[in-house]
């Protein structure tokens, strides 16, 4: 039965579902307007943890929006690529995927036609992300130590495990790159009772029937997680991490100008401990003849992932959000010089765990110098304070 009510209100056209509050609120929308695929900012107040709240784009339709990071005061966002030009609805549903039509406010949005970006401002060094003068560094190493010691009684760290499923068909050695890379970073950050393992236990109906037609739908496997922490058994107190071959919410669009917009690589969850690792690209690339067959290549850009949405879980936000207690920062992907240099015109360290802008830069940079950035050392500070307060007795 709720299964029918969550088809019926997501086939319901958007003007069936008016504004009615819900403690969530929307201040500011940031660009005002946007092509498909491109990033934007809500900003307003809605708890640290997304559970069932939706953000999405309406017209006629509920458009989903893709988040890349959540926050009490701050979601970013990608608009789906599969939008037409218009003017839309945003806003954000409180409990849609549970057949309630409370949200926030609505505000217009332009889609732009043509693929045309809204005009952006030039890359600057923001002042959050600007090195901090004065002797600060010990509380800002304290402040993240008292994020781990608050999140260690989450339940769904109870068992200090981090359990890997896999999907049906996902070949076991994708779970085990998986496996190693986690053990790797939980080495780096210094952790001593957090361990990963793959599990081979049975994956729950209730998360195995998420994937239709090689497309995740990471509302279902929310949901069906939150089921899961319900419930007594052995995936109560662990992080999970989900292993799929299938694309993560949507399947690839080529675009205009040759270049093509698909699913992320990983999602995750930091109020609900999970995080999601597609394999999806590999696949669809050699399919099609895309992107590179090295192994090497392909076992890095998996290990970046991983390392970028285990950080996400553990609650830091992305390189750009993260105050600086000093630490000199890195410098922008355009003032490199090095073959295939300054491909993303982002700020730098764009994604905390994600090196220059994207793991192709660190990857140049590996074998160019022999020596990839790792982790910045604001992130990897944070990070480290994180598990030790995990992990304090």
């Amino acid at each position: 039965m709720l299964r029918l009510v969550v088809l019926l209100a997501l086939a319901a056209p958007a003007e069936a579902l008016p504004h009615k509050p819900c403690g969530v609120r929307l201040d500011a929308v940031k660009p005002a307007s946007g092509a498909p695929g491109q990033e934007l900012e809500l900003q307003g107040r809605w708890g640290d943890a997304q559970g069932t709240k939706l953000p999405v784009l309406n017209k006629g339709d509920v458009n989903k929006l893709e988040i890349l990071s959540w926050s009490d005061t701050l979601i970013r966002a990608r608009i789906p690529a599969s939008l037409r030009p218009g003017t839309y609805k945003l806003g954000v549903y409180c409990g849609l995927a549970q057949g309630s039509p409370y949200s926030t406010d609505w505000r217009d949005f332009n889609i732009l036609a043509g693929g045309a970006a809204a005009p952006q401002a030039p890359v600057e060094r923001s002042e959050q992300t600007q090195p901090r003068p004065g002797p600060w560094r010990e509380e800002f190493i304290a402040q993240w130590q008292r994020k781990g010691s608050e999140l260690r009684e989450a339940p769904w760290l109870a068992d200090r495990r981090i359990l890997i499923l896999r999907s049906p068909g996902v070949n076991p050695g994708l779970a085990g790159q998986v496996s190693a890379s986690l053990t790797a970073v939980l080495l780096e950050l210094g952790a001593r009772r957090l361990h990963a393992k793959v599990d081979e236990l049975d994956l729950p109906l209730s998360l195995s029937v998420c994937s239709r037609n090689a497309v995740l739908d990471s509302a279902c496997v929310r949901e069906a997680i939150a089921g899961l922490r319900r419930d007594t058994g052995p995936l109560a107190g662990s992080i999970l991490v989900l292993v799929t071959d299938a694309a993560i919410d949507r399947l690839p669009e080529l675009q205009p100008d040759g270049s093509m917009i698909g699913p992320p690589a990983g999602e995750a969850d930091y109020g609900e401990g999970w995080f999601i690792i597609s394999g999806f690209w590999d696949g669809w690339n050699r399919t099609h003849g895309r992107g590179s067959s090295d192994p090497a290549f392909l076992a890095h850009s998996l290990d970046h992932t991983v390392r970028h949405e285990f950080l996400h879980v553990l609650g830091l936000p992305h390189h750009e959000r993260l105050e600086n207690p000093g630490f000199p920062e890195p410098p922008l992907c355009t003032e490199c010089t090095h073959e295939n240099a300054g491909g993303h015109a982002a700020a730098p360290h764009s994604e905390c765990g994600m090196f220059c802008g994207a793991s192709d830069d660190d990857w140049f940079h590996r074998r160019t110098f022999g020596k990839g950035f790792g982790f910045c050392d604001k992130c990897l500070t944070a990070a480290k304070a994180v598990v030790a307060g995990i992990e304090r007795p």
